[in-house]
């Protein structure tokens, strides 16, 4: 199976490489894997493309949730 590609971003922060450079800005397509920046050495970190799982299944539940109160409001009303 082929490793997917991945916008990396070099997450440090202020001055770099001996104050050499104030601050790091690097970001690249690379294939999954770890890689460091090859401006100052820092582990990159990949950059999300859109929701987490997580994002995705909370959204799913608060929307279920919002359904259920409304149903139960409509069945209430219909009982009265």
């Amino acid at each position: 199976m082929p490793k997917m590609n991945y916008l990396y971003r070099c997450p440090s922060q202020g001055p770099q490489n001996n104050n050499k450079m104030p601050k790091c800005n690097f970001e690249m397509v690379f294939p999954e894997g770890p890689h460091n920046c090859p401006l100052c050495a820092e582990e990159l970190v990949i950059v999300p493309s859109g929701p987490s799982v997580s994002e995705l299944l909370r959204r799913g539940y608060i929307e279920e949730a919002r359904k259920m109160e409304t149903q139960l409001l409509k069945e209430e009303k219909n009982e009265q």
